[in-house]
């Protein structure tokens, strides 16, 4: 896909699960993290969520240092179902995130 120049795009719960998961889509099949920045986390989370189980094991979160290290703070899990509103607008065509890799100055385009 990526040859063809398509892009892989991925968004998973914020959760231990949903973080090891974009990781190893990030590292294995060179996926953008989709909405998966500690502004998206925060601008979500909320004490009614349940708690962050595994949070000791969260691990890193290199596309957004800042991410695994909101997510230990509110100790919190925000799962897709509270951003699928934001999803579908992005699937629909309005502006998808891109964060700036290594090689990266694309323009953000749609999912």
């Amino acid at each position: 896909m990526r040859a063809q120049g398509g892009r892989l795009r991925h968004h998973g719960d914020f959760d231990a699960a949903g973080v090891a998961m974009t990781r190893y889509a990030v590292a294995r099949h060179a996926a953008e993290p989709w909405r998966m920045t500690a502004a998206d986390y925060t601008s979500r989370v909320d004490d009614s969520f349940p708690e962050l189980s595994g949070a000791a094991a969260l691990g890193p979160t290199p596309w957004d240092p800042g991410l695994a290290e909101a997510m230990a703070r509110h100790g919190r899990a925000v799962h897709e179902e509270s951003v699928i509103d934001d999803l579908l607008r992005d699937l629909a065509g309005g502006p998808v995130p891109v964060l700036p890799g290594p090689e990266d100055a694309r323009p953000s385009g749609r999912a």
